[in-house]
């Protein structure tokens, strides 16, 4: 019975001596991240629950504005949102 004690502490320490506190989970910082929205985009292809609706933004075009506003404009018509 005391070498079978024995052999638990003997795997719980070595068990918790590979435990690391290493830190994985490295988020970038907003310096290292570059979006390129600059001119005029246009939806080339839009999949949503096993139906193609691509369709659905034919003639669109949205305008991403250095101020965090988007416009979209389609047939003249323009609506701008955040």
């Amino acid at each position: 019975m005391r070498v079978f004690q024995m052999m638990m502490v003997a795997l719980l320490l070595s068990a918790i001596g590979a435990c690391t506190n290493a830190n994985d989970d490295v988020i970038p910082s907003d310096s290292s991240v570059v979006i390129n929205n600059n001119g005029t985009w246009r939806v080339s292809y839009y999949f949503d629950k096993d139906k193609d609706e691509t369709s659905s933004f034919a003639g669109y075009q949205f305008i991403f504005r250095d101020n965090g506003v988007l416009a979209a404009s389609r047939n003249g018509a323009t609506t701008s949102g955040t």
